[in-house]
């Protein structure tokens, strides 16, 4: 049994619009900073809160384009739970 359905993955895949130029080396030097900080530093260590936030605005806002509330764009589709 898969994680996810194979037949929609690929459809998905192929119509996705992949960043190309300067948005692809922009998220390249995101994500290894990530992988650099997870590799080689005492990221895994620290409290998953305490990075919550950059993780959110790194990964989802700027990697996966979403926007959160804070972009002032009338439709969002991001927010971040208050601290229980």
């Amino acid at each position: 049994m898969n994680l996810f359905n194979q037949k929609l993955c690929r459809e998905r895949i192929a119509r996705f619009d992949f960043p190309t130029g300067e948005k692809a080396i922009q998220i390249e030097k995101i994500l290894s900073g990530w992988q650099h900080s997870l590799k080689d530093s005492d990221l895994a260590k620290t409290k998953e809160k305490s990075i919550q936030g950059s993780f959110l605005m790194r990964f989802f806002e700027e990697v996966l384009g979403y926007s959160s509330q804070a972009t002032g764009k009338e439709e969002w589709n991001l927010i971040q739970h208050p601290a229980s």
